[in-house]
């Protein structure tokens, strides 16, 4: 019996240590997986033979949200993003409902909101940064997507003065036009960050693009003119 109990409490102390391996081994990982959101390791000493090693993958997006997720960053990143995308919508638009409206007021907004986008654009690009770093812009396409949209808005906003407008002439306008571009990468953002509001903006961007084509364009107004003029009359 003396040996019996020897081997029993053998056994218990094995069972112990092996635990304790396990449960070591497990920290050391999951500290590793700290710097590797997408990989997930697990090792099973509960088995009667050899430990199981488990090997579970997410997708970078799955583990980058998880890591974030926390972030006291996180609530301003999310705020500018979102306020830049509208401001820029709100700008793009401003003709388009010129065109339907015939209020000229809308139009002097124009420049204001659009520096607003910028101004939102870049906040939103800087807690990014000091969030996750400038190497992480790289690693997801809809990081890139961002932040070619936030590259073609500078060039608009630095040139959004009659000094840029006098000696830019012609091409100021053929400039400003790649305004549309900034929307569809910002539209482009948004898709691939897999957010449910994205058709919102897409539609918005395409009905005043499609608004602002020369032949759509001078139909409307035709069409204003003609329903709105005999109104008018009438009410004068």
């Amino acid at each position: 019996m003396i040996f019996g109990s020897s081997f029993i409490s053998l056994g218990g102390r094995h069972e112990l240590a092996q635990k304790k391996l396990a449960m070591g081994i497990n920290q050391h990982i999951c500290n590793t997986n700290h710097n590797h959101d997408n990989i997930g390791f697990n090792v099973d000493f509960s088995g009667s033979g050899l430990p199981v090693i488990s090997v579970s993958e997410t997708t970078g997006r799955e583990g980058f949200a998880m890591h974030h997720q926390h972030s006291p960053l996180e609530r301003f990143i999310h705020i500018t993003g979102e306020s830049a995308i509208q401001w820029l919508i709100f700008s793009l638009n401003c003709t388009p409902i010129f065109i339907l409206t015939g209020w000229s007021s809308v139009s002097r907004l124009k420049k204001v909101m659009g520096l607003y986008a910028f101004l939102f654009a870049v906040l939103h690009l800087a807690f990014f940064l000091a969030d996750r770093g400038l190497m992480v812009l790289f690693d997801e396409f809809n990081f890139i997507m961002g932040l070619i949209a936030v590259a073609i808005m500078l060039p608009l906003a630095i040139t959004s003065n009659k000094w840029s407008m006098k000696k830019l002439k012609k091409n100021w306008k053929i400039l400003h036009r790649a305004a549309y571009a900034a929307g569809a990468f910002a539209v482009l953002h948004l898709i691939f960050l897999e957010r449910a509001d994205w058709a919102i903006y897409a539609v918005l961007l395409v009905t005043g693009f499609v608004i602002r084509i020369p032949q759509v364009r001078t139909a409307i107004i035709d069409l204003r003119h003609q329903y709105l003029s005999p109104a008018r009359a009438s009410v004068g």
